[in-house]
């Protein structure tokens, strides 16, 4: 039996040409946000997480739903990064929107956050753009409990602000959540529960006059309510686990395509199961399943739109690792099936994709490992190809250097955008109030990436990298838009023009250290830069939308076992979005394509009560109260303060 799975293996890994390495004590690529990183600085919901991410780059119209460009090509047209919670992918992409919070996860379940932000493969896939893989805690044996209630106000509060040049009659509220969480713990098992709650009020007049004007009613606000089902449990050693989650998102969609907020009530739901099955000593098989759906469905809006449209995914993913000393086989097979629904019936409503990937993790001595992958993806005729290589090699101490390449050969059919589902017959009456130039055929991309990292532990106290990268997309599609503002009620309208075969080439580098003088005490300093080196003319004046630098400084200071403060100073660079140049003359000024340079300045205080089970928060955002805005029509977001409590009863029963 044994001889038979050995055989599979080595077959598939010739086959696919895959030699593949990673292990998990030399990704230095990887950015990790521990619980105590997110608590400290004060983060009151998923999606904002990513704004602790140095490599992230994100722009946001109302403040709460990010979208991401992580050092990818088309930026934030497509996001195509890959989302895992505990080891299972959640696909919660519609038309090139991921929202994070959409996640049915809480803050207070969350361990660590994995984020890479190059091309990749990660657990048996490939990304061209990048991974978010949030880990939740494990629970102590017997029952636990958990409550957090969160609020978040802007300017305009009397409360603190009363006696300030910032105080008005107002109570100006910004953002709300509670969720609770109860969980429970045996020898072998855990499982935990959460229900999450939580309003966002639009308070700023660049958008909440349109989405008002858009939706006909004055509850200008994004209304979020989700919970989950997280099981873990062993059996005869091998670990399986369970995940069963379902968000509700009412109030409106923003579709860049139409340039303005639509109306919609949307929903997304999981079920999946993952775990391993020891077959030897040396043999195992590893598996994801997992169904998920999302979507939109109408709700009463002043313009009558009818945008509904789901779709359901169906996903397999099946691995045979065999693990020596010094190397370590993997062979996987992936089935991946996206089905779209809508009440208007179109034809071509489904996309089969069969992938298999080989993996070989060579370590032939402590202080070097080499990293080749490749795998291929069959849609109907079509085949798509993905290369990784990787090398790592220890230069002294903790002293390392390493490279990795990338390249991908990728069919625009797989990605679930608007205009794919369109392209095979979807249409409703937004789609069909779009103005664009016939949908081209699409052709076949190809991505080149390379990356070089250095970095050096002194001790315990001293931990620097400095990295480079370097990106080359060929044949990508590309929407160019010129928006035009219309009269009344501030709504916007473009026309869409695709380039077919736009090219990019663009490149940067990233530098960060940490220093802890004391075990209490802890500074950071990150900074990054990118520009675009050449490239199709269109291409270029839409990477103007990064900024070209980030950078921060942040200080985290325990002044006693219960008490401490988090403060950052982050710069971020203007950026120039093209796709907007007419609209400052046509809004007379309310509105820029423009977004000035930024220099914020937050501070976070942390305490605890009553023996460790009640954690309170009070964080400062943009004290400076500068310009804050992530888009050029979005919310400009001013001085707030939010609290937070946190309420834990963990195990009650043992």
């Amino acid at each position: 039996m044994k001889k038979v799975f050995l055989n599979i293996i080595f077959f598939s890994v010739f086959l696919t040409l895959n030699i593949s390495a990673q292990f998990s004590d030399w990704n230095s690529e990887k950015e990790v946000l521990h619980e105590s990183d997110i608590k400290a600085a004060g983060i009151v919901n998923i999606a904002e997480i990513v704004t602790l991410s140095q490599n992230i780059f994100f722009s946001s119209t109302d403040g709460f739903m990010y979208k991401l460009g992580m050092q990818d090509y088309a930026g934030f047209q497509r996001q195509s990064f890959l989302v895992y919670i505990d080891g299972q992918r959640f696909d919660i992409n519609m038309f090139d929107m991921i929202n994070l919070n959409h996640l049915p996860v809480s803050i207070e379940q969350i361990d660590s956050v994995e984020i890479y932000s190059q091309p990749m493969s990660y657990d048996g896939a490939f990304t061209e753009t990048g991974v978010i893989h949030f880990h939740t805690k494990k629970i102590t044996k017997g029952l636990s409990f958990q409550f957090v209630h969160a609020l978040v106000n802007e300017t305009g509060d009397p409360g603190p602000y009363q006696f300030t040049e910032y105080s008005s009659p107002n109570v100006d509220k910004f953002n709300y959540v509670v969720n609770a969480n109860i969980g429970a713990a045996g020898k072998d098992w855990m499982f935990s529960t959460n229900v999450k709650t939580e309003d966002n009020f639009l308070t700023d007049p660049n958008i909440k006059s349109r989405v008002i004007f858009m939706s006909g009613s004055s509850d200008a606000k994004i209304k979020y309510l989700s919970g989950m089902f997280n099981f873990f449990f062993k059996v005869k050693g091998n670990e399986q686990h369970i995940i069963a989650g379902v968000t509700d998102d009412k109030n409106f969609f923003f579709l860049e395509q139409y340039g303005n907020e639509i109306p919609t009530y949307q929903r997304f739901k999981h079920f999946g199961f993952n775990g391993s099955v020891k077959l030897d000593g040396n043999l195992a098989l590893n598996y994801q399943l997992k169904f998920s759906e999302s979507g939109f469905d109408k709700i009463e809006n002043a313009y009558e739109f009818a945008f509904d449209f789901r779709t359901q995914n169906y996903f397999g993913n099946f691995a045979l690792d065999y693990s020596l000393e010094k190397l370590r086989l993997r062979t996987a097979f992936v089935y991946d099936e996206t089905v779209g629904i809508s009440s208007n019936e179109f034809p071509d409503n489904r996309f089969r994709f069969l992938k298999i990937f080989g993996q070989a993790e060579y370590r032939p001595s402590e202080n070097f490992s080499q990293t080749v992958s490749a795998g291929a993806v069959k849609y109907q005729s079509d085949h798509n190809l993905y290369l990784y290589l990787k090398n790592k090699l220890n230069v002294g101490g903790r002293s390392f250097i390493g490279t990795s390449f990338f390249f991908d050969k990728k069919s625009f059919d797989e990605s679930m955008s608007l205009w794919r589902w369109m392209s095979k017959g979807y249409s409703s009456n937004v789609t069909e109030a779009l103005d664009y130039e016939k949908i081209p055929e699409f052709a076949a991309s190809k991505n080149f990436a390379a990356d070089a990292f250095i970095e050096s532990e002194a001790g315990k106290k001293i931990f620097f990298s400095l990295t480079g990268f370097y990106r080359e997309a060929l044949n990508v599609l590309l929407e160019e838009r010129n928006y035009q503002m219309t009269s009344g009620g501030y709504q916007f309208h473009t026309r869409v023009d695709f380039v077919p075969d736009a090219d990019i080439k663009f490149g940067g580098g990233s530098f960060y250290m940490r220093f802890k003088p004391a075990p209490n005490l802890s500074f950071s300093v990150q900074y990054t830069y990118q520009t675009d080196l050449w490239g199709t003319e269109a291409y270029r004046d839409y990477r103007q939308a990064f900024p070209n630098h980030l950078a921060s400084l942040t200080m985290n200071y325990k002044i006693a076992a219960s008490f401490g403060i988090w403060a950052r100073l982050k710069y971020i660079s203007s950026t120039q979005w093209s796709e907007y140049r007419y609209v400052g003359y046509q809004s007379d000024g309310f509105y820029s394509n423009a977004l000035r340079q930024k220099l914020l300045f937050e501070i976070s205080l942390q305490k605890w009560f009553w023996g460790k089970r009640i954690w309170t928060n009070l964080a400062f955002r943009n004290i400076s109260n500068v310009n804050e805005q992530y888009h050029p029509i979005g919310s400009d977001i001013a001085l707030r303060f939010l609290f937070q409590i946190h309420i834990y009863l963990n195990s009650i029963l043992k």
